[in-house]
């Protein structure tokens, strides 16, 4: 069973690209599949990249790196931590994995050389993309999500489409509360430490 969406309300579809992928946001496309007729839907909206707010703390290189290598050394770490995201000077960014010393750790091999004194800093890139989507109709869809440029083809995962949600029934169920004369369903809340 996927996930279960009420028809006509926006809701986003996600893909994670296990922390390999940051800043392509240009070259990901959607669309959905109508399982029970076989219609496809292209998607018409962009997709995004979710992005932390990070510090941006920033140091520089301490005597550069070399394309292919897995660390960055750096003059300073303070401030860096496993986990981030790291961009270079030219804009290639790593996700850090550990940091020894001053040592940045980084899970992809390094794709350009990085000179002595580049400029390193953190960024809240996280590779997680997302796209706004609206299925009018309640049905089961595959959603399809592709990324040619980066040759990562249809990732698919099942949404389930419904009428009507809870918060239908519950407001339903208000409504004939209310015309029998009894007060709406009681809320109650609940504290924990």
């Amino acid at each position: 069973m996927g996930t279960v969406k009420k028809a006509g309300t926006d809701f986003y579809a996600k893909v994670d690209t296990n922390k390999d992928l940051f800043g392509a946001a240009a070259g990901f496309e959607s669309s959905y599949v109508n399982d029970a007729t076989g219609t496809v839907v292209a998607g018409v909206n962009a997709f995004s990249e979710v992005t932390k707010t990070v510090a941006g703390t920033a140091t520089t290189s301490n005597g550069g790196a070399l394309a292919g290598a897995f660390i960055i050394p750096v003059t300073a770490a303070t401030g860096f931590a496993d986990g981030d995201v790291v961009s270079d000077a030219n804009g290639n960014m790593y996700y850090v994995e550990s940091i020894v010393g001053n040592d940045l750790q980084v899970k992809s091999k390094l794709v350009a050389d990085i000179a002595d004194l580049d400029a390193i800093t953190q960024v809240g890139n996280t590779g997680i993309y997302r796209v706004l989507v609206n299925i009018p109709t309640a049905g089961d869809y595959t959603m399809i999500v592709a990324n040619p440029t980066v040759n990562m083809q249809n990732i698919a995962f099942p949404v389930e489409v419904v009428a009507e949600d809870l918060d239908d029934a519950q407001t339903k169920l208000d409504d004939i509360l209310n015309n029998l004369g009894v007060s709406a369903s009681e809320r109650t809340y609940k504290g924990f430490v």
